[in-house]
């Protein structure tokens, strides 16, 4: 006997799935993060603000232009130290002017902004010549561009005599000097020989003038040979007819030669002569002689241009009968 089959129901089919596809997020993140970053630059803008951002960019065009300045300086370039320059000023032609070269130049050890002030902004340089350290500012002004106004070149009024040691083509009046170390050699002038020691320029303070520079003058072969044929004349005299000022009566010439000190300014084109002639005088014990000195003093007068000298026995010394 069968079993009976059991009643079910079959289950009614389910409502076809609908497939929901998944809400891309990638570009929806991108497109916020960059939202976020429009948003971030425009409140940078908003907070430092454009000027801020030009006076920055200008701050650093300045720099730019002292670094060229000192490098060309650092250099020895004269050109590119005259590019740099305005081309007048207040002390008329700048790119007219003399510009020396030290033996051993400045070195640049950082150039940075001081500040910019509307057109005008200052630069410091740090710099060492030779052993010492030290920094100078440079002004500058907004001229269709940074031009260097002031600062670091050393400018000075040379006269006829220094510019004839400085050498080259240099002419009196005023002269860049380069900063560094001169090492600068005997000059002959005629009637005398300048000997300038060793000296070093640094860049003056803004608005300074440096002094020019002195050196020691003294006598050249022709004056010094010059000065003793005027005291060999001058004892002649007094040989023949003694005078105050002349060695003691009797007194013969000795083999020490006369002793001569000299004092002369080249500005005044003017100096003195002292001189201590050594006579060889009797003592009282036969045979034997005494040295014995006697001054005398001449004023030295220079021609202006350094090519001749004279000498005149001042009364101090005595004069020639």
């Amino acid at each position: 006997m069968s079993t009976p089959m059991p009643d079910f129901a079959m289950p009614e089919e389910d409502a076809p799935r609908r497939a929901v596809p998944l809400r891309p997020r990638g570009p929806r993140l991108r497109r916020g993060v960059g939202v976020a970053v429009v948003v971030a630059v425009v409140s940078a803008l908003a907070i430092v603000g454009v000027p801020a951002l030009v006076d920055q960019q200008r701050g650093r065009d300045a720099v730019a232009t002292v670094e060229r300045l000192a490098d060309a300086v650092a250099d020895g370039d004269v050109d590119a130290v005259l590019a740099a320059m305005p081309t007048i000023d207040e002390r008329g032609d700048v790119a007219a002017m003399d510009v020396v070269v030290p033996a051993s130049g400045l070195r640049v050890e950082g150039v940075s902004l001081v500040r910019v002030d509307g057109d005008e902004a200052i630069v410091r340089v740090a710099h060492a010549v030779g052993p010492d350290r030290g920094s100078a500012e440079v002004r500058l002004e907004d001229r269709d561009g940074w031009r260097v106004v002031e600062g670091l070149l050393a400018l000075t009024d040379v006269d006829d005599v220094v510019a004839r040691v400085l050498g080259g083509d240099v002419q009196p009046g005023p002269t860049w000097l380069l900063p560094g170390r001169y090492d600068l050699g005997t000059v002959g002038l005629g009637a005398v020989d300048l000997v300038p020691a060793a000296f070093a320029i640094v860049p003056p303070p803004l608005g300074a003038t440096l002094p020019a520079p002195t050196f020691d003058a003294v006598p050249s072969v022709q004056t010094a040979s010059a000065a003793l044929d005027r005291i060999e004349a001058v004892l002649a005299a007094c040989a023949l007819a003694p005078a105050d000022g002349c060695p003691p009566v009797g007194a013969t010439p000795s083999d020490v030669p006369p002793f001569m000190g000299w004092s002369i300014d080249l500005a005044a084109r003017s100096g003195t002569l002292d001189v201590e002639v050594t006579s060889s005088v009797a003592a009282q014990a036969a045979g034997s002689a005494e040295l014995v000195t006697t001054p005398m003093r001449f004023a030295v007068t220079l021609a202006d241009d350094l090519g001749a000298v004279a000498f005149e026995q001042t009364p101090a010394s005595g004069q020639l009968p």
